[in-house]
């Protein structure tokens, strides 16, 4: 779910990186174990698909 939301947010912006913040908290930790606090690049594919 993280993943698609960094897609989403860095196909609609300027920007290479994308971090989360979550009711104002910085540490945020998705489900895969990235801490989506700190920049993340986009994904390469999302559900094992190529994107």
């Amino acid at each position: 779910m993280m993943q698609s939301l960094v897609l989403t947010v860095s196909e609609n912006s300027a920007q290479d990186k994308v971090r989360i913040w979550l009711n104002g908290e910085k540490e945020v930790v998705g489900t895969d174990n990235q801490d989506y606090g700190q920049p993340v690049m986009r994904p390469q594919g999302i559900n094992d698909i190529a994107l």
